[in-house]
């Protein structure tokens, strides 16, 4: 039978990138935009963004590690174990991100004490989630992405309008496109090797080309 073609990443380019950048710059530190930019900026798996808690991000180092993801069966969602090995893996965060982050900490710090719990909370709560210790379902974050998307009438590589997962993949032909060797950028999606890296991203973004 004939060899399905694979698809291919669906990435922003320079412009699309710059648009998106924009966007979350009119508000950083909100839950969503938050949200928006760790997949951005670090191309973290929606999954990973919501699992993320407090105590796993460390501002003043400038580091957060990925420890648990959000899964789901059915319409049942839970917190797991990251999908692979590589996928538990420890990230530098970029300096775009730390204000924002440290802003986003401050403000649930605040909800925590107005809800009358204790400063010890923290730790457990998710960075993208409630004050309540619940966390926000990954198909809520892609949802409110794909109306973002639409308003910025984005336009991804394939001519297609960009999914959440597709800032991923933004991501990284950005980075690769930039200079970062194949096998740190494998390191920060948490693949299992390069080679998927490679041969998924490597010639993906037109300005590369």
């Amino acid at each position: 039978a004939p060899k399905l073609d694979s698809p291919k990443p669906n990435a922003l380019d320079e412009r699309g990138r710059a648009k998106v950048a924009r966007f979350i710059a009119l508000d950083p530190s909100t839950r969503l935009n938050i949200g928006f930019a760790l997949a951005l900026y670090m191309g973290l798996r929606e999954g990973e963004i919501c699992g993320l808690r407090w105590r796993d991000v460390d501002l003043e180092r400038g580091s957060l590690s990925i420890e648990q993801t959000i899964g789901h069966e059915g319409s049942r969602w839970y917190v797991k174990e990251p999908k692979t090995g590589g996928s538990r893996r420890a990230l530098f965060i970029p300096d775009v991100l730390i204000a924002p982050l440290g802003e986003r900490m401050a403000q649930v710090r605040e909800e925590a004490l107005a809800a009358g719990l204790s400063r010890d909370v923290l730790p457990d709560l998710f960075v993208v989630g409630n004050t309540d210790g619940t966390f926000m379902q990954p198909h809520y974050l892609s949802s409110r992405w794909r109306k973002a998307a639409d308003a910025l009438e984005l336009v991804g590589t394939q001519g297609k309008r960009p999914t959440f997962h597709d800032l991923r993949h933004t991501f990284a032909t950005s980075a690769i496109a930039h200079g970062v060797d194949v096998k740190t950028v494998s390191s920060m999606m948490g693949h299992a090797n390069a080679a998927m890296t490679m041969n998924t991203y490597a010639a993906a973004d037109p300005d590369a080309k």
